[in-house]
C-alpha cells in the first residue's frame, strides 16, 4: 500500500465522502460495509486483472464509479477498450491527482437518501423528509414528516459524518435539517422546525452554529 498512500491522503484531505474504506478484496469489504460505494480504486497488476476485477465490481456495485490504478502505463489501453476512462499510472504526480479529484467531484451524485439498518432489515429515508435527530443514548431517533419517527442504530455524530451539510448540529443531543427550519428565538435559545410542534434546544457550544444558520437564513429573504 505504500505507493497508494499519497494517493489515499489526497483523497482524505478532499473530503469528498463520508468515508474510506481500504480492503485487499471485493469480498473483505462486502462482508464489512452495508454502504453502497460512490467511488472504488482498483490497484492492478496485469491485464487479467482488468477484465476480472472490473466487470465483477460492475456487477456487484453497478452504480459505483470505478478509478484503476496500476504501476504500469501499459494498462491503459486494456482500460480504455473497456470504456473506462479513469486511469492513473505510478509514479502519479501532485497534478494528475488534483486533475483526478476535480474529475471526481465534477460527477458527484447528489445523495436523496440515508440507508439504516437493523440486523436483515434496511429501511432507506428521503433526506427532504428528515426535521431533525435526537440522540438517545447510542442510538438515534430519526423525526420526519407526517409525525414519523424511524429509529438508527449509531450514534448522532456517526449520522452526522453521513449527512450532508445542511444536517447542522445545534445540541449534543440534537441535529437539524437546516431547510426545515423557520424560527430561531436566541432569547429563549431555541428553534422550530416545519412539521413540529415543540421548539428544539440549541445549547452554548452550538450557537455559533445557529448563528451562522441565521445570517442563511436573512440572506435568503426578502
Amino acid at each position: 500500500m505504500g505507493k497508494l498512500d499519497k494517493w489515499l491522503r489526497a483523497l482524505e484531505a478532499a473530503k469528498l465522502f463520508t468515508h474510506l474504506f481500504t480492503a485487499t478484496s471485493l469480498e473483505e469489504y462486502m462482508s464489512s460495509h452495508f454502504q453502497t460505494p460512490d467511488l472504488i480504486c482498483l490497484y492492478l497488476h496485469t491485464s487479467a486483472q482488468v477484465d476480472e476485477k472490473v466487470r465483477h465490481c460492475q456487477v456487484v456495485y453497478p452504480q459505483a464509479r470505478l478509478l484503476l490504478i496500476s504501476p504500469h502505463q501499459a494498462l491503459a489501453y486494456p482500460v480504455v477498450k473497456m470504456n473506462l476512462f479513469n486511469f492513473m499510472a505510478f509514479p502519479i504526480s501532485t497534478e494528475a491527482i488534483q486533475r483526478c479529484l476535480q474529475s471526481i467531484k465534477a460527477m458527484q451524485p447528489q445523495k436523496r437518501y440515508i440507508g439504516l439498518r437493523t440486523y436483515k432489515d434496511f429501511k432507506y429515508i428521503k433526506l427532504s423528509d428528515i426535521l431533525f435527530l435526537k440522540a438517545d443514548n447510542n442510538t438515534t431517533e430519526f423525526y420526519l414528516q407526517k409525525q414519523k419517527k424511524v429509529c438508527g442504530f449509531n450514534t448522532l455524530k456517526a449520522y452526522q459524518k453521513r449527512l450532508p451539510e445542511k444536517f447542522m448540529r445545534i445540541h449534543k443531543s440534537y441535529m437539524v435539517n437546516t431547510a426545515k427550519v423557520w424560527r430561531i428565538h436566541f432569547g429563549k435559545k431555541n428553534c422550530e422546525v416545519r412539521g413540529h410542534n415543540h421548539p428544539l434546544p440549541f445549547s452554548k457550544t452550538y450557537t455559533a452554529n445557529v448563528k451562522t444558520l441565521h445570517k442563511q437564513l436573512e440572506h435568503a429573504s426578502f
